[in-house]
């Protein structure tokens, strides 16, 4: 089941085991450069910090952008944050499968070419 929430800070959305979010409670130092997930540096107290989107599976962060790494030009537009969030996360999603595809190519391959190499050792015997 999907729902999706948004306040004045934060906006985001679960799906199934997976969550998305963007906003203040999950950010990046700009002074120290440590992730945080509060409303402050645990750091440097008052520092700027540049807001995240933040996908998480089963509770695991399996990927986070700076509002800055999105280009976003105005870390509080949430919904153009939020969006920039989902549209590069589906292209990390993707550079992924297509790795994978790639290596199970070459798996096949190589596969393959023990089992010709099999088959050949068989006629010699």
């Amino acid at each position: 089941m999907s729902e999706t929430y948004q306040s004045s800070d934060y906006i985001g959305g679960n799906h199934g085991e997976t969550s998305y979010y963007y906003g203040y409670e999950a950010s990046k130092c700009k002074e120290c450069g440590k992730f945080n997930s509060g409303e402050y540096c645990d750091d440097c107290d008052d520092a700027d910090r540049d807001w995240c989107f933040q996908v998480k599976r089963k509770g695991n962060v399996i990927f986070t952008e700076t509002c800055t790494e999105l280009g976003a030009p105005d870390m509080f537009d949430l919904r153009d944050c939020f969006t920039r969030g989902m549209m590069a996360w589906a292209e990390a999603a993707d550079r992924q499968v297509c790795e994978l595809r790639k290596g199970l190519d070459l798996a096949t391959a190589e596969v393959r070419k023990l089992k010709a190499a099999q088959e050949e050792a068989k006629k010699q015997c």
